[in-house]
Protein backbone atom coordinates (compact mmCIF):
# COMPACT_ATOMS: atom_id res chain seq x y z
CA UNK A 1 0.00 0.00 0.00
CA UNK A 2 1.40 3.54 -0.62
CA UNK A 3 -0.08 6.09 1.70
CA UNK A 4 0.21 9.90 0.58
CA UNK A 5 0.34 11.42 4.28
CA UNK A 6 -0.14 15.27 4.21
CA UNK A 7 -0.43 17.70 7.66
CA UNK A 8 -4.33 17.32 7.08
CA UNK A 9 -6.90 15.20 5.28
CA UNK A 10 -7.64 13.94 2.78
CA UNK A 11 -5.84 10.94 3.16
CA UNK A 12 -5.71 8.43 0.70
CA UNK A 13 -4.63 4.67 0.61
CA UNK A 14 -3.95 3.62 -2.62
CA UNK A 15 -2.64 -0.55 -3.29
CA UNK A 16 1.04 -0.87 -4.59
CA UNK A 17 -0.26 -1.89 -7.69
CA UNK A 18 -2.20 1.14 -8.77
CA UNK A 19 -1.17 2.27 -12.39
CA UNK A 20 1.33 5.21 -12.65
CA UNK A 21 -1.66 7.42 -13.73
CA UNK A 22 -3.81 6.99 -10.79
CA UNK A 23 -0.79 7.75 -8.14
CA UNK A 24 -0.66 10.85 -10.02
CA UNK A 25 -4.08 11.91 -9.95
CA UNK A 26 -4.06 10.81 -6.34
CA UNK A 27 -1.58 13.01 -5.24
CA UNK A 28 -2.70 15.95 -7.62
CA UNK A 29 -5.77 16.06 -5.88
CA UNK A 30 -3.80 15.57 -2.48
CA UNK A 31 -2.17 18.46 -3.22
CA UNK A 32 -5.40 20.69 -4.80
CA UNK A 33 -7.11 20.13 -1.61
CA UNK A 34 -4.12 21.21 1.10
CA UNK A 35 -4.18 24.11 2.74
CA UNK A 36 -2.45 26.18 5.40
CA UNK A 37 -0.95 24.07 8.53
CA UNK A 38 -2.27 25.33 11.95
CA UNK A 39 -0.88 24.00 15.07
CA UNK A 40 -3.09 22.19 16.45
CA UNK A 41 -3.46 21.39 20.50
CA UNK A 42 -2.27 18.40 21.98
CA UNK A 43 -5.67 16.84 21.95
CA UNK A 44 -6.63 17.58 18.11
CA UNK A 45 -3.46 16.27 16.96
CA UNK A 46 -3.79 12.62 18.78
CA UNK A 47 -7.37 12.97 17.17
CA UNK A 48 -5.57 13.84 13.64
CA UNK A 49 -3.27 11.01 14.21
CA UNK A 50 -5.38 8.61 15.03
CA UNK A 51 -7.47 9.50 11.95
CA UNK A 52 -4.82 9.26 9.57
CA UNK A 53 -3.02 5.52 11.05
CA UNK A 54 -6.87 4.38 10.72
CA UNK A 55 -6.96 5.73 7.61
CA UNK A 56 -4.10 4.01 6.15
CA UNK A 57 -4.97 0.71 8.31
CA UNK A 58 -2.24 1.07 10.54
CA UNK A 59 -3.12 0.59 14.87
CA UNK A 60 -0.17 2.54 16.06
CA UNK A 61 2.70 5.14 15.63
CA UNK A 62 5.44 2.82 16.17
CA UNK A 63 3.69 0.20 13.61
CA UNK A 64 3.79 2.82 11.11
CA UNK A 65 6.88 3.78 11.39
CA UNK A 66 8.45 0.25 11.38
CA UNK A 67 6.58 -0.72 8.01
CA UNK A 68 6.53 2.74 6.24
CA UNK A 69 8.30 4.87 3.96
CA UNK A 70 8.04 8.58 3.20
CA UNK A 71 8.39 10.81 0.67
CA UNK A 72 7.56 14.81 1.33
CA UNK A 73 5.76 16.22 -1.80
CA UNK A 74 5.45 19.94 -1.98
CA UNK A 75 4.48 22.22 -5.41
CA UNK A 76 5.49 25.78 -5.83
CA UNK A 77 5.86 27.85 -9.59
CA UNK A 78 8.88 25.49 -10.63
CA UNK A 79 6.72 22.27 -9.83
CA UNK A 80 6.24 19.53 -7.68
CA UNK A 81 9.19 19.05 -5.50
CA UNK A 82 9.70 14.54 -3.92
CA UNK A 83 12.09 14.20 -1.09
CA UNK A 84 12.45 10.76 -0.71
CA UNK A 85 13.45 9.80 3.04
CA UNK A 86 15.59 7.62 5.51
CA UNK A 87 13.41 5.85 8.07
CA UNK A 88 15.98 6.08 10.83
CA UNK A 89 13.59 3.87 13.36
CA UNK A 90 11.45 4.66 16.28
CA UNK A 91 14.98 5.03 18.89
CA UNK A 92 18.46 6.71 18.97
CA UNK A 93 20.14 9.80 17.74
CA UNK A 94 18.99 8.97 14.04
CA UNK A 95 15.62 7.87 14.56
CA UNK A 96 12.03 9.26 12.31
CA UNK A 97 12.01 9.89 9.06
CA UNK A 98 14.88 12.35 7.56
CA UNK A 99 15.66 13.70 3.88
CA UNK A 100 18.34 11.15 2.73
CA UNK A 101 19.51 13.72 -0.39
CA UNK A 102 18.16 12.26 -3.35
CA UNK A 103 14.73 14.85 -4.08
CA UNK A 104 13.71 16.17 -7.13
CA UNK A 105 10.94 17.98 -9.12
CA UNK A 106 8.84 17.37 -11.82
CA UNK A 107 8.29 19.82 -14.05
CA UNK A 108 4.62 21.88 -14.53
CA UNK A 109 2.29 20.75 -16.91
CA UNK A 110 3.60 17.00 -16.23
CA UNK A 111 0.77 14.46 -16.52
CA UNK A 112 -0.53 12.24 -14.33
CA UNK A 113 1.43 9.70 -15.44
CA UNK A 114 4.85 11.04 -15.26
CA UNK A 115 3.66 12.18 -11.90
CA UNK A 116 2.62 8.91 -10.36
CA UNK A 117 5.94 7.28 -12.20
CA UNK A 118 8.19 10.48 -10.66
CA UNK A 119 6.06 9.19 -7.29
CA UNK A 120 7.03 5.92 -7.68
CA UNK A 121 10.86 6.69 -7.99
CA UNK A 122 10.63 8.62 -4.99
CA UNK A 123 9.38 5.56 -3.07
CA UNK A 124 12.33 3.42 -4.78
CA UNK A 125 14.72 5.61 -3.53
CA UNK A 126 13.71 5.67 0.25
CA UNK A 127 15.41 3.98 2.43
CA UNK A 128 14.61 2.08 5.71
CA UNK A 129 17.10 0.46 8.77
CA UNK A 130 14.14 -2.31 8.81
CA UNK A 131 14.57 -3.73 5.36
CA UNK A 132 18.13 -2.98 3.37
CA UNK A 133 17.27 -5.31 0.78
CA UNK A 134 16.68 -4.05 -2.66
CA UNK A 135 14.56 -6.19 -4.33
CA UNK A 136 12.09 -6.36 -1.47
CA UNK A 137 12.43 -3.32 0.14
CA UNK A 138 8.88 -1.90 -0.39
CA UNK A 139 7.03 -5.04 0.47
CA UNK A 140 6.75 -4.49 4.05
CA UNK A 141 4.70 -1.43 3.06
CA UNK A 142 1.87 -3.57 1.85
Amino acid sequence: MIALIVAREPFLRLPLSSPAEALGRALVEVLNAFGPCIDLGWKERSAHWKKLLQSVGIRSGRQLQQRAVCCSVSRDAQGIMIRPSRNGGTAGNRSGFSQNGTAFTILPGSSPAEIGEALIKGFALCTSIYNQDPKTKNEFCK
